[in-house]
């Protein structure tokens, strides 16, 4: 009997080694699943030791393991997106796989700061840039635009020396011209006019007279010796005085003006006997290259000749003429030199014949002149003589 007890006490402690043998077995095999398959890296948690009371007769009895709730910590690169419980090492491994190549990195303040400034330097470089390709355009505008002025300036004066050789030649090639004898031909039939005129005070009143000075030539109109100039040479004359070649000087008084087209004719008591009536003929057979001379007296210089070609025909200039502007039509273009003075001198062929009255300038033309043609002469003329 005490035999059979002996063997029912010890029974129970083999269960009890049996059953902690099987506790133990578990955790090793957890152990190892653990280290076959590791979590993924996340925050430390705070996790309480098990404690296991270890009994001798009794089976073991395992106490719950407790865990706290884990506690992320704000972090600025990176956030804890793994979940706390994964229900198999395989499915717990593909997410950390997918969550770690996929994630794009958040951005953080230094990140964007610094993307910021890349971006201004770079709208600045691309500015800067802009700026001087306009620069450099504006600076090639500019410097073709004066180049090219210089250039036709120097253009200009080629061709007038052009010209002018081209106008000697032409002298020297025609053995029956002689300016000399042409010259002496015509002086007598060419004058200076003289005129005075009124200047007045805002009022109106007349406070003194200044002269005006201009040039005129003798020829016949309706059987009658007259002098033809331009209108603006006497407008707004009191007085008008004719000298003549010789050094005679006569009161002339309008007999006729058109101030549409710059015309004036003038009478006087008597024409000195040397002063031939000079010969007006048709503009209309003038080519564009033909020799042409003026007389006439530049800043009172009398009796002064100049020659060139004719430069254009037919052009239209603007004047203005009693306070109005008027565009005279039938102009020739003349490279002759022509000054203030010259305005109303005979513009002649080689033949010593009218084809124009000078008439006016521009002003930086490299001696640039206009004239009057005869074929207006022709026809406006006859109506001023009375």
């Amino acid at each position: 009997m005490k035999k059979t007890g002996k063997q029912n006490t010890t029974e129970p402690q083999e269960n009890a080694i049996s059953n902690e043998s099987t506790s133990i077995f578990q955790e090793y095999s957890q152990s190892e699943s653990t280290k076959k398959y590791p979590q993924p890296p996340q925050e430390p948690t705070t996790q309480e030791p098990t404690t296991q009371e270890p009994t001798t007769q009794e089976p073991t009895t395992q106490e719950p393991t407790t865990q706290e709730p884990t506690t992320q910590e704000p972090t600025t690169q990176q956030e804890n997106i793994w979940p706390q419980e994964i229900t198999s090492p395989f499915q717990e491994h593909q997410q950390f796989e997918t969550n770690t190549n996929h994630s794009p990195p958040p951005s953080t303040p230094s990140t964007i700061l610094h993307k910021k400034h890349k971006n201004q330097k770079i709208a600045m470089t691309l500015l800067l840039s802009i700026c001087l390709i306009t620069g450099c355009f504006i600076g090639c505008a500019v410097t073709y635009t004066t180049l090219n002025n210089k250039i036709n300036d120097l253009q200009t004066q080629i061709n007038y020396i052009s010209n002018s050789q081209n106008y000697i030649s032409s002298i020297q090639d025609d053995n029956q011209v002689s300016l000399a004898s042409l010259y002496q031909n015509i002086k007598n039939s060419v004058v200076e006019v003289t005129c005075s005129v009124p200047y007045y005070t805002r009022f109106g009143a007349t406070i003194g007279y200044t002269s005006q000075q201009g040039s005129g030539f003798v020829t016949t109109i309706n059987n009658q010796q007259v002098i033809v100039t331009n209108y603006h040479v006497i407008e707004s004359a009191v007085s008008i005085t004719i000298t003549f070649a010789d050094g005679t000087s006569r009161e002339a008084t309008i007999s006729g003006t058109n101030p549409d087209v710059d015309l004036a004719v003038l009478k006087v008591s008597s024409i000195p006997n040397n002063t031939a009536s000079l010969t007006v003929v048709s503009s209309s057979a003038l080519s564009v290259g033909d020799t042409v001379v003026a007389v006439g007296s530049p800043y009172g210089l009398s009796g002064t000749l100049t020659t060139g070609i004719i430069s254009a025909l037919g052009r239209t200039v603007e004047d203005t003429i009693n306070n109005r502007k008027i565009a005279i039509t039938d102009i020739i273009q003349t490279s002759t030199q022509i000054n203030p003075g010259n305005s109303g001198g005979p513009l002649l062929n080689l033949q010593g014949q009218v084809i124009g009255i000078t008439t006016a300038i521009i002003s930086d033309s490299q001696g640039l002149g206009f004239a009057i043609s005869s074929n207006t002469i022709i026809k406006e003329a006859p109506a001023l003589v009375k």
